[in-house]
């Protein structure tokens, strides 16, 4: 069960809270909804006053919802969403220093950013590792590393696997509207099609005395 601790700020600096596991950095929160149907309407969530009279972002989304009973009704409605913004939300630079030359008397730190893309949405994952990997190394077998990675210990990337047909992994992803969608990825070949960036954001090294 998801707690609620990630801090998210509001277009008018109120702050809520947000799953643990939702990783994007934005999110949409609805504050309106106009069925379209005028028999419907005596159901409509106006706007409020506070985000009337805010000069912010708002966003219109066509939206359809299933009406509880004895018959399966589908109701269509706009609704007004604004962006919600991560409080601690973490932009990796790339690194400034980056040499795979290993010497014998360091210890390294490398930590890879590898981002999937798929249709509008996008989603981050993060690797790292001690020792005399480079990054070309890493990208050699990244669909099997990043499958083996995600399958060993999914909490650490809030992904679900499921072991019927699979293994067959469930993760979130995102877009900069605050839409979030839950995808199926079956596999490496999934995951392939899916790599649009791989950077390395962080590297260390250190003397051994």
């Amino acid at each position: 069960m998801s707690e609620y601790n990630q801090i998210f700020i509001l277009p008018d600096g109120e702050e809520i809270k947000v799953r643990d596991d939702y990783m994007g950095r934005f999110l949409a929160i609805p504050i309106q909804r106009i069925y379209t149907d005028p028999e419907d309407q005596v159901d409509n969530q106006l706007m409020e006053e506070r985000w009337k009279n805010l000069d912010c972002r708002k966003i219109e989304v066509h939206k359809s919802y299933v009406k509880k009973g004895e018959q399966r009704i589908i109701r269509h409605a706009v609704e007004t969403m604004i962006i919600a913004e991560k409080k601690n939300w973490t932009e990796y630079p790339l690194v400034k220093t980056y040499d795979a030359e290993f010497c014998y008397n360091h210890e390294y730190y490398t930590k890879v950013e590898v981002v999937l893309i798929t249709d509008n949405y996008s989603r981050r994952l993060y690797f790292d590792w001690n020792g005399e990997m480079n990054a070309y190394d890493f990208m050699q077998n990244i669909t099997d590393r990043i499958v083996e990675a995600i399958i060993e210990n999914p909490s650490a990337h809030h992904a679900v696997i499921e072991d019927e047909y699979g293994p067959i992994i469930f993760l979130e992803f995102y877009t900069n509207d605050g839409e979030h969608c839950k995808f199926e990825l079956y596999g490496d070949r999934d995951i392939e099609r899916m790599i649009a960036s791989v950077r390395v954001v962080e590297f260390t090294q250190t003397i051994v005395e």
